[in-house]
């Protein structure tokens, strides 16, 4: 009995602290991965929400487009100077009225922009997509240089120059994530 007593009083408790020690080394590391994790889970959300936003301004951007095929005239956009409701504006509008945040707040009816009635995108967003569509300054004619795209060379609201006659409209869309944080603009220029 007394060298069993002896061995216990020897014990100082290097086992326990070992213990201890890789036990906290296993916690910070099971903390570092749950805010890794984290971090990950939320870039990803950004990513979905930035992705459905984009989807969002090209369903507005291919609805004004298609609106702009099918329109027979461009009586919709006299008279000049101002905005004729749906989100279309007259040539002789100086601006580029996409810059203008005021025209894509009010949505009603014959106002400055056209938000996509409900239901159009499939996916839940926070705001329907909506355009403005903007006839340039004038029609190009067949007489004048000729150039392969519509793209224009700077962001002014001069028509590019395209052959045969055509009038150039500048197509602006934004669309809308899951949050109303999250917004995308696509623009395009369209010539008929």
């Amino acid at each position: 009995m007394q060298a069993t007593r002896f061995f216990l009083q020897q014990q100082r408790g290097a086992a326990l602290i070992m213990a201890l020690s890789i036990l906290l080394v296993l916690t910070i590391l099971g903390i570092s991965a749950m805010s890794t994790t984290a971090l990950q889970e939320r870039m990803a959300g950004n990513a979905r929400d930035y992705e459905v936003a984009f989807a969002a301004a090209e369903t507005g951007l291919n609805a004004a487009e298609t609106y702009l095929a099918n329109m027979p005239n461009t009586s919709e956009f006299s008279p000049a100077g101002g905005s004729n409701g749906g989100g279309k504006f007259s040539a002789s509008t100086t601006t580029s009225e996409w810059m203008t945040s005021s025209n894509w707040t009010d949505t009603a009816v014959g106002t400055r922009c056209y938000q996509l009635p409900t239901g159009t995108f499939a996916m839940s967003v926070a705001q329907q997509p909506r355009y403005i569509i903007q006839q340039l300054n004038a029609t190009v004619t067949a007489g004048a240089a000729t150039q392969a795209s519509l793209e224009p060379i700077s962001y002014t609201n001069n028509p590019p120059l395209i052959g045969g006659g055509a009038q150039v409209y500048q197509v602006t869309a934004r669309g809308y994530g899951l949050s109303a944080t999250s917004r995308v603009m696509l623009q395009s220029y369209y010539a008929k």
